[in-house]
């Protein structure tokens, strides 16, 4: 029996075979609990008769390993057992010849070494002592190797693993060419100069145990070979121009050495580097860790550029003039190459020196060549005159005297200024190559001339027509004399010959109804009067003013009707009155006083006259008058029922009723009937609404009037 650090049983017997033909192992976990150990698993094993003899623990990661030994049919049996009773595996001594193998003890080391110890008859009747070992417990492979695993060649470095206390030693593998040796977790290699690339393991060993190898790969670096060069080796002085070389594995570093007076950068793979005026030698040095490549020469030889051409010659030329260009600055031997505008010609255009004949405007251009090596290009504007073109004036071809009028030239390449010409008696206002401005005091003409330098055109006339001058007075202005305050009136006048437009003036406060600068004019007069002008205008100015208009505003009158004791009474006071029948539209014969007394029912209003301001009120009804005849309290008309529902009787008593209407109170017609020739009728005006309506009624040439009342 053993006990592991959890308080865990594990014990060991043997107990007869269930088939009653030997005995074999018995294996037993208990596990502790509060009371007691209970039973985890048990486990059986026989070879033969098996009688069990040892029992040993091992404790591995946080896990048991159980070792189970004991003698079975003549041999040693080793059975290793997890902590969850899986077998891990079974073993087996036989000394060989038929000969007995008889176990005494086992026991188990710190590294996991299996120890067992007895004896074996292998030899007749000679036994032998035996001690056997197993490595049930092998290392854990190592951790990674931590270390420069890029060397160069004849340097050291130290390479490791974790430090593991249950191993005994460690064992390293080195590639071909490399040297060092340890059997601990550390070791320094050194590459050779014929050492290669290849793999380091190390493995970690207990006794007879050992792990599998852990492995990194290990690399020889060495001093870098002579590097390339990319690029030209035959230049121009002063220009850009790019250096290269491929980019080699390990190579940490390029360092480039440059000729005198070349600039740009030292470092990298790539350059981009601007020559100087002296050949010279491109130098390209490799290097790493190791040390410096040999340096890589690049000869180069430079050729000098020309200097931009400075060029000494005139700009402005008449056309076949001789014109003579020059470089300034020409280098010795070397070639100018020009190139001149349309129409010119010249000798020889590669020389520092160029002769030729104007042609047209345009650009000479001029290089330096030595070599193949070419300057930057000098451009040269040059302006040839011919004979300019006649000038083109614009401005206003008629004016009125006095005006002041501009005229312009339409601009134009070929002049470099112009003359004018124009009459004596015009004033100059201003003037400049391209413009005049005058003040006209007569008809003429404008004359322009265009110049250069060379020529003259011919004079452009400009006729300026002075036919038109400032408009007539107009005539008569035709309107009303008199208005009321507050009403609208027209005043008009006939055309005014050459005018364009009018300029009327009004009395103050007067409102303009629609446009005031035609031939007419409508105004809403206040109550002030006043005077009307109107003048003439057209674009040489005004004319003088029209014949005054006087207009005189009377006061609006005051249409108001009162009715009082069967009499109608306007308020306006100091007027002239004529009344009125609104329903029949004619004026009352006689009724042309201030008050009125109607003989029969209807609606009236009354045209009121205040000093020429003539005004008609609204209509009034008058329904205070009973049907009756002159001088007799009997009607002559009867309506009935009043009030109805909308349907009347209407009977006469003198005579056929011919026409008939029914009137609102203000005097709207609402129904009329005519050609009835009756003296009683039916009328059905039930459509109307609630309200008192008048009935007005034709017998003969006489008018009858009843108010009659709906109520429904």
């Amino acid at each position: 029996m053993t006990v592991d650090g959890n308080d865990t049983i594990y014990c060991l017997a043997n107990k007869p075979k269930a088939n009653g033909s030997g005995r074999e192992f018995l294996l037993a976990k208990f596990r502790p609990t509060i009371a007691a150990h209970e039973i985890d698993w048990d486990k059986t094993y026989s070879d033969g008769n098996s009688i069990p003899v040892s029992l040993s623990l091992k404790k591995k990661n946080n896990q048991s390993i159980i070792c189970v030994s004991g003698n079975s049919g003549g041999d040693i049996s080793i059975l290793q057992y997890d902590s969850s009773g899986d077998t891990i595996w079974v073993g087996q001594y036989d000394c060989g010849n038929n000969g007995a193998d008889v176990l005494n003890e086992m026991t188990i080391d710190k590294y996991g070494n299996l120890y067992l110890t007895g004896y074996s008859n292998c030899q007749g009747n000679n036994s032998d002592i035996k001690t056997l070992k197993y490595c049930i417990c092998p290392p854990a492979v190592p951790d990674s190797i931590n270390g420069i695993t890029q060397i160069c060649k004849q340097n050291s470095s130290v390479l490791s693993v974790p430090s593991d206390s249950t191993v005994e030693y460690y064992i390293w593998v080195l590639p071909d060419g490399w040297s060092g040796s340890s059997l601990t977790n550390e070791i320094v290699v050194t590459p050779s100069d014929s050492a290669v690339n290849g793999e380091i393991a190390v493995s970690a060993y207990s006794t007879f145990c050992s792990s599998p190898p852990r492995k990194t790969t290990l690399q020889v670096l060495s001093i870098p070979e002579l590097p390339s060069i990319n690029g030209i080796s035959d230049v121009c002085s002063g220009i850009a121009l790019n250096y290269s070389t491929p980019i080699v594995p390990l190579v940490d570093e390029y360092n480039w050495i440059l000729p005198p007076g070349w600039t740009g950068p030292t470092t990298g793979n790539s350059i981009s580097v601007m020559t100087g005026s002296e050949s010279g030698t491109i130098q390209l040095i490799s290097e790493n860790e190791c040390g410096q490549s040999s340096a890589q020469l690049l000869n180069v030889e430079v050729t000098i550029t020309p200097d931009q051409p400075d060029v000494d010659g005139g700009t402005i030329y008449c056309a076949q003039d001789e014109a003579i260009f020059s470089v300034i600055n020409a280098g010795p031997g070397y070639e100018y190459h020009w190139t001149l505008p349309s129409g010119w010609s010249a000798g020889t255009i590669t020389d520092p020196t160029l002769e030729a004949f104007a042609g047209q405007s345009g650009v000479i251009s001029v290089y330096g060549q030595n070599g193949l090596c070419r300057s930057d290009t000098t451009v040269l504007p040059v302006t040839v005159y011919t004979t300019p073109a006649v000038p083109i004036i614009e401005g206003d071809d008629a004016a009125c005297i006095h005006d002041s009028v501009t005229f312009s030239i339409i601009p134009q390449i070929d002049a470099s200024g112009h003359i004018w010409l124009y009459p004596a008696d015009w004033i100059i206002v201003d003037s400049n190559s391209s413009s005049i401005t005058v003040e006209i005091l007569s008809a003429g003409s404008v004359s322009a001339m265009a110049i250069n330098m060379c020529d003259s055109s011919e004079f452009a006339n400009f006729p300026v027509d002075m036919s038109l001058s400032a408009p007539a007075a107009p005539g008569e202005i035709l309107g009303p004399d008199t208005i009321c305050a507050g009403s609208t009136a027209t005043w008009m006048i006939a055309d005014t010959p050459e005018a364009s437009s009018y300029e009327w003036f009004y009395p103050t406060g007067w409102n303009v109804q629609g446009s005031s600068n035609s031939t007419s004019l409508t105004l809403t007069a206040n109550d002030l009067g006043g005077i009307i002008r109107v003048r003439a205008v057209n674009d040489c100015g005004r004319s003088p003013a029209s014949p005054v208009k006087e207009i005189v505003v009377s006061p609006f009158p005051d249409t108001t009707v009162q009715v009082s004791n069967e009499t109608l009474f306007s308020v306006q006071n100091n007027a002239t009155y004529q009344w009125k029948d609104c329903i029949s539209g004619t004026l009352i014969a006689g009724a042309t006083m201030q008050s009125f007394s109607p003989t029969y029912n209807s609606t009236y209003s009354v045209i009121i006259n205040n000093d020429g301001c003539i005004v008609e009120s609204e209509c009034i009804p008058f329904i205070h008058i009973s049907v009756i005849e002159s001088g007799n309290d009997e009607p002559v008309v009867l309506v009935f029922p009043n009030p109805s529902t909308g349907v009347i009787n209407v009977f006469s008593k003198s005579g056929e009723i011919d026409h008939i209407k029914v009137v609102s109170i203000s005097g709207q017609s609402l129904f009329e009937e005519v050609g009835l020739n009756s003296t009683s009728t039916l009328l059905d005006i039930s459509h109307l609404p609630e309200g008192v309506y008048l009935i007005q009624m034709r017998s003969g040439a006489i008018w009858h009037h009843q108010r009659i009342a709906i109520l429904k």
